[in-house]
């Protein structure tokens, strides 16, 4: 994963919003997100099946002291280009990590329900040399009372960066910019993303409510089409996956240098990479509604960006039915 936007607010229809493209080369194996099979909790992701990892995931769990509650936590991974790591003078060519990243959004899916994001990522900076350049966002959530009239939601998310010796940060409401280098950096596509993102959102929130439109079946061709409720999901969604598809490149001298010639750092400024051998993997939009209902859209592309299959997953709150 190579382009996250999260924006965090506890108070809106939608608290988590997730908008990322997993960049990556197109020979490397990888299956679709799906159910893990055999997890306790329950985890939903892609995986790479060179190293068994992901990239971006979220698990769900229940108690039994809560069984229409719900505790969530997603894990979404970008790298740091080498270019950007800091070298040792005394080890200019430091040995190859021991462990694959991906391995780090599966940890922090299987961690307890009870463990928070920044003490979790404290621990893990103990260890982070054994891995390649990162950004790892951790994010907690635990919804009560969802089959009642309010249900309530709790959130907690913190980001750690192995290319500066840094604490891991915690997130407070807002939005969020995570690419390949350190979390914030005001890169061209992260800047082009986070805007089409906010456009997206506040679109959505206006057309939130709005009276259902009538559907014609004639107009349609489907005689069993019924009128739904104008939620805004839908063209948020819609929305979210065309600010993905931005092949726009940054114009020259925009996008700052990460050690790689100009023509490459050209092509990988834009948020949608089209390419031959490297490029966008799959766009996934992830949206958890303030009644505890959870979308993931996953959209695959082949080589030049050429679209794939499409997985579109939806569940509620409370212990899933196998």
């Amino acid at each position: 994963m190579c382009l996250i936007a999260i924006r965090l607010a506890g108070n809106s229809r939608w608290p988590v919003v997730i908008a990322a493209n997993r960049d990556e080369a197109h020979a490397r194996p990888t299956d679709a997100a799906h159910w893990w099979p055999g997890e306790s909790p329950a985890i939903f992701a892609g995986r790479d099946r060179l190293a068994g990892g992901s990239w971006l995931g979220i698990a769900r769990s229940s108690t039994e002291a809560e069984p229409s509650g719900l505790h969530l936590r997603i894990a979404a991974l970008t790298n740091v280009r080498p270019g950007l790591m800091p070298v040792d003078p005394q080890h200019p060519s430091p040995p190859q990590p021991a462990r694959s990243r991906g391995l780090l959004v599966s940890s922090w899916l299987r961690a307890p329900a009870e463990q928070a994001p920044e003490p979790w990522l404290r621990t893990l900076a103990a260890g982070r040399d054994d891995y390649a350049g990162f950004n790892l966002v951790a994010i907690a959530g635990r919804i009560s009372g969802a089959n009642g009239p309010a249900p309530r939601q709790h959130w907690q998310a913190a980001v750690l960066s192995n290319g500066w010796n840094q604490p891991p940060a915690a997130m407070a409401d807002g939005l969020w910019m995570v690419t390949n280098g350190l979390p914030g950096d005001p890169w061209p596509k992260t800047r082009r993303l986070g805007e089409a993102v906010i456009r997206s959102l506040d679109q959505a929130e206006a057309d939130a409510g709005r009276p259902a439109q009538a559907v014609d079946p004639i107009s349609t061709g489907c005689t069993t089409a019924r009128a739904r409720p104008a939620d805004g999901e839908s063209s948020l969604i819609d929305a979210l996956l065309l600010a993905l598809a931005d092949r726009q490149e940054a114009n020259p001298g925009e996008q700052p240098p990460t050690g790689l010639s100009a023509d490459r750092e050209r092509t990988l400024s834009a948020v949608f990479i089209a390419d031959e051998h490297y490029g966008t993997r799959a766009s996934t939009v992830i949206l958890v509604r303030h009644d505890g209902r959870v979308r993931i859209v996953e959209q695959a592309f082949g080589p030049w960006g050429r679209p794939g299959n499409r997985v579109d997953e939806a569940f509620d709150a409370g212990p899933r039915r196998r």
